[in-house]
């Protein structure tokens, strides 16, 4: 998490980036590693392989957004 969170802002400077976080290495599942989800189709610079000396990965995914996140609560259901 403290390597996640010390090269989040820079790493989302990249345009391809869309999002960083922490995830079990799809290698060693004992290991964690930093995820770095990069928008499919889209060039970048290069990536770093380790941040603080945690490994990284590169996940190529279509763009998303997060929904539920940081929205206002609403009260009730309005399914017609």
């Amino acid at each position: 998490m403290a390597a996640k969170e010390r090269h989040a802002e820079r790493l989302m400077l990249e345009d391809a980036v869309l999002g960083v976080g922490v995830g079990v290495s799809s290698e060693d599942p004992s290991e964690s590693v930093v995820l770095i989800y990069l928008e499919e189709g889209r060039s970048h610079s290069p990536l770093p392989a380790d941040l603080d000396g945690v490994r990284t990965e590169v996940i190529r995914t279509d763009a998303f957004r997060a929904f539920g996140w940081n929205e206002p609560q609403q009260q009730g259901c309005s399914i017609r």
